[in-house]
């Protein structure tokens, strides 16, 4: 049976937003659709097979995703193409994980990865960022934490909500990490190509024991579409595979088809797609950051990467820090949707995470009901 599972703040929040609500809270990419998928959509739909493919996906493009992040001797047998990254992280736990056994997962981080481990009969273990260190991982946190028992440790860079980016050293030391205590380091990097002022490492080739999600949705703006994957040794890879085959058979043709030709070539609309959309990202960010000096004060972290960033509740808004409190008071106050900080664990507590993924006039109208709420708060 699986067990009660409490829904996530992020959806709850979501659902308090009425008709005229400001969302900062949302995690996907507001864009419309790019010309050149729109171009690439008739071309596939018009030349292309549509039907089953093979359920790890289509060669050509399981190469292609795998020379990207594998480089040269990356192959189709490294990868599975899935039905989203969810389904990817899924689909591995799923493979992998026994009753039991212990994940560890960041804190604050994305809510998926402890609700799959324990949907699954998996034990749960937090690893501290702490916020007055910046939310940087520190892998002295991550070892103290290791037993005979752990058998994932997920990590992700950029994180999801702080933004933060794991450098090389510490991708180092955690693939040393794995091959010595014979767990899988399950490195999430579906945010890698949304940097800002510094490039987020693959942890890909620093042990034998590294898998590696990552996903069409944030990098090319394409959430709806549904297409993630997998990467790791072909001998893994083929037991997921095994797994992935009977949840889902494939990963929906039309879009492996557009990623495929997207892919074509070298890369060369891939790599154009992605740059305009970092630019653009990148742009949103230094608004949000300057909106949020101009008019409101308040501290926050730096997000190196990703498309959030971590503002703090002064004192005098609530002293206890409660922030999913506030959150919902602001829907109420001044309809501004955000996201509690402790959505994501308790680390996250006493900071509410803004989205930078929404329009530049959806963040200055947002960050200006933040201050009206501010200005109009009676201290608690």
């Amino acid at each position: 049976m699986i067990p009660d599972i409490l829904p996530s703040k992020i959806r709850e929040m979501h659902g308090l937003a009425g008709p005229h609500s400001v969302n900062l809270g949302l995690g996907q990419p507001v864009v419309g659709t790019p010309e050149i998928l729109e171009r690439l959509v008739r071309k596939a739909v018009s030349e292309d097979d549509l039907g089953y493919t093979s359920y790890a996906g289509i060669p050509d493009l399981r190469r292609a995703v795998a020379r990207e992040t594998c480089g040269p001797e990356g192959t189709e047998a490294h990868v599975s193409i899935t039905v989203g990254t969810t389904e990817a992280f899924f689909a591995t736990l799923l493979t992998l994980l026994e009753p039991g056994d212990e994940v560890l997962v960041p804190d604050p981080g994305f809510l998926l990865y402890q609700a799959v481990t324990r949907i699954l009969g998996g034990t749960t273990v937090y690893y501290p960022a702490y916020a007055a260190n910046g939310f940087r991982l520190q892998v002295d946190d991550i070892e103290a934490r290791l037993t005979d028992r752990t058998k994932l440790v997920v990590i992700n860079s950029p994180n999801n909500p702080t933004g933060q980016i794991i450098p090389e050293d510490a991708l180092d030391r955690l693939g040393r990490l794995a091959d010595q205590h014979d767990f899988y380091l399950l490195s999430d990097e579906v945010y890698r190509t949304l940097t800002y002022d510094t490039t987020a490492p693959s942890a890909w080739g620093r042990g034998d024991r590294v898998l590696v999600l990552n996903g069409a949705s944030k990098m090319f703006a394409m959430t709806g579409w549904r297409l993630g994957w997998i990467i790791g040794r072909p001998e893994v890879i083929d037991r997921i595979n095994i797994t992935h085959h009977y949840m889902v058979a494939c990963a929906p043709a039309i879009a492996q088809r557009v990623l495929q030709r997207l892919y074509a070539d070298g890369g060369k609309l891939a790599h154009h797609l992605r740059s305009g959309l970092q630019a653009e990202f990148a742009a949103r960010r230094e608004l949000l950051i300057a909106e949020i000096r101009k008019q409101l004060g308040w501290e926050y972290v730096e997000p190196a990467g990703a498309l959030y960033l971590m503002l703090r509740i002064p004192d005098e808004i609530t002293a206890s820090g409660d922030s999913e409190w506030v959150a919902k008071d602001m829907v109420r106050e001044q309809d501004v949707i955000t996201i509690p900080g402790n959505a994501f664990g308790s680390q996250g507590e006493g900071y509410l995470r803004l989205s930078f993924a929404v329009t530049g006039e959806t963040i200055r109208e947002g960050i200006r009901r933040i201050k009206n709420y501010a200005e109009h708060r009676i201290p608690v």
